[in-house]
């Protein structure tokens, strides 16, 4: 079965009229009179809750634009602006067109991902791409590679906190030919449809990301797949486009002691806080590396350290994504703090 390990992808008040009552002893012109002012009461307060609104929206335009705002066409503009494109673009350089195919450019396109390696205003996902540094064709354990990614922000001086998560997913194909997320299979037998819910857990924990890679020796896990990315903090990161260059290094563990022994042949760590971060991501998150008779559960008793034991486990997790998936997508969500 060949596989893919990517495929470069990676937000009236209605006012009724009150009733008025008039006692039969007045006049007619003055029951007019009244009708008239009671007809008034609703439409100044709509009048009056459009201008606060109206008044609001330009205050807060005000806020985000520094106080330069000076008509309220203006103030109503630049509100919806940052609205739409949370406050900064993101695009990627891959070359996404050498490493796609017909049935995966249909189901970026089924699944609402821009064409072009960039987001709009309007469309805020874009396709990412787990690049492979390890000279294969296809992604197996023991692959390795990076991602990159930039953030432009609207305001060249904009200080933001960025919310990244990256998550891999599983794509498998239908008997029609037709490509699909795993987490979105028509399945109604229980016991597969827990086995497939899974596959993008163990996905997200056999597939993981760094901040650092020296040699093949890794720091700074990105647990669970998310950081916050503070412009403010990496300036180095800045070019001459204004955008900041976002870079991590990601790497599929050929073996369970690679991750846990800083003295295993391939070991992605080489001190000791490392390793201990490791053991306890694990610990914490059994059911993204281990693949037991039921999925995610250690027999008791079991340490981190039974290399033996979870060897095994981790093994049948990289059995289980492998012989399911066709493709692994890959995607990266943002939003500013």
């Amino acid at each position: 079965m060949k596989r893919k390990s990517h495929f470069r992808h990676t937000k009236s008040r209605k006012i009724s009229d009150d009733d008025y009552e008039f006692s039969e002893e007045y006049k007619a012109e003055d029951s007019r009179l009244i009708e008239v002012e009671g007809s008034l009461s609703p439409l100044m307060s709509f009048i009056s809750i459009v201008l606060l609104i109206l008044f609001t929206m330009y205050l807060i335009a005000v806020k985000h634009s520094g106080g330069k705002i000076t008509s309220p066409k203006e103030a109503i503009s630049d509100f919806f602006m940052p609205m739409r494109s949370d406050y900064y673009e993101m695009r990627v350089d891959e070359d996404f067109e050498a490493n796609t195919n017909e049935e995966v450019s249909k189901f970026m396109q089924d699944n609402g991902y821009s064409d072009s390696l960039k987001t709009s205003a309007f469309n805020r996902n874009t396709a990412m791409y787990l690049k492979q540094e390890d000279g294969r064709s296809v992604t197996l354990p023991g692959s390795y590679g990076s991602t990159t990614f930039y953030i432009k922000p609207k305001k060249a001086d904009a200080d933001l906190s960025i919310h990244i998560t990256y998550d891999v997913f599983a794509v498998t194909e239908l008997a029609d030919g037709s490509l699909v997320k795993m987490s979105e299979v028509d399945c109604s037998d229980t016991t597969e449809r827990k086995c497939l819910d899974n596959i993008d857990e163990l996905l997200n924990g056999h597939i993981l990301f760094f901040r650092e890679n020296c040699n093949g020796k890794y720091s700074g896990l990105i647990e669970n797949g998310e950081m916050i990315y503070r412009t403010s903090e990496h300036m180095d990161d800045l070019n001459a486009s204004g955008e900041y260059k976002i870079k991590v290094y990601w790497i599929w563990a050929e073996y369970y002691e690679q991750l846990v022994n800083t003295q295993a042949d391939g070991a992605l760590f080489d001190n000791s806080d490392q390793q201990a971060e490791m053991l306890e991501y694990i610990k914490n998150n059994p059911d993204e590396f281990l693949c037991t008779a039921e999925i995610g559960a250690i027999p008791d008793g079991t340490e981190m350290t039974d290399y033996d034991i979870l060897s095994d486990y981790y093994d049948n997790g990289d059995k289980l994504i492998i012989e399911n998936t066709k493709y692994f997508g890959f995607n990266v969500r943002t939003y500013a703090e």
